[in-house]
Order: C-alpha cells, then structure tokens, then sequence
C-alpha cells in the first residue's frame, strides 16, 4: 500500500451536530428550506397498511406539518416498509422541528417495539429547469 491510500483511509469524516449542520449550511449558496426524515423497517408484521403503524405516522406527520410517503420496497427474498416524512420550512426552527419529530417517532417505535433504520437529509432549493435540463 502507498502513502497516498494511507493517507486517505486514515482521514475521518467530519461529524456535526444537527444545530451545527444547519448553520454551516445556512451561509451557502443554497440554505437547506427543510429536511427529510426516512424510516426503513425489516419487521414483516409493519407491511401490510392496517398495520397501527400507518395510523401513527400519519398522526405524527399531520401534527408536525409533514408531508408523509409510504412504499414497500422489494430487495432479493424480503420486503421492507419505508415512510419518508419532508418538512419545509423556516431555517430558524429546522433543527427545533427536526428534533422533536424525531423524538415522536422514537417514542411510537418504543411503544410499539420496532427498530427501524432512519436516514436524514436537508431539502434543497428547486431549481428552475434550463434548457440543458431537457434532453
């Protein structure tokens, strides 16, 4: 191995927290205008719809201001039910909304004995389609 692969493998990712992440990207180009909150569970029992569940989520995201998509995912032999909740909205209380989504939904799986996998993101602006867009 040369120096040069050491060099990059022994480079550690920046890590920040939820608060930091928002002001760092606040003074970019394109601020985030809200986030994404992805749930995956593995659990069988969660992917039929009349699950609770579906019910609970969508309480939550109903609550909270989310938009709330629902899709059952096929990957070689299992199925996995994944719900993507979006936020849009004022940069000042992303981090506010962000956390206390999260800590409903951390409370629901409690109840409800479930461990799913979660995956966040920041929405970015939309932009205007030009026509090197268009193919």
């Amino acid at each position: 191995m040369n120096s040069e692969n050491e060099a990059s493998e022994d480079v550690a990712p920046v890590v920040m927290d939820l608060r930091e992440a928002v002001a760092h990207y606040a003074d970019t180009e394109y601020p985030p205008i809200g986030y994404m909150l992805r749930y995956t569970f593995g659990e069988p029992k969660v992917l039929p719809e009349s699950h609770p569940l579906w019910e609970q989520m969508k309480l939550i995201a109903v609550g909270r201001g989310l938009k709330l998509n629902r899709r059952v995912l096929a990957f070689q032999d299992q199925s996995f039910a994944q719900y993507e909740m979006t936020w849009e909205g004022d940069l000042k209380i992303l981090a506010d909304s962000a956390e206390a989504t999260t800590k409903l939904v951390e409370e629901c799986m409690e109840r409800m004995e479930l461990r799913p996998s979660m995956t966040f993101g920041f929405v970015g602006p939309q932009h205007e389609p030009s026509e090197d867009d268009v193919f």
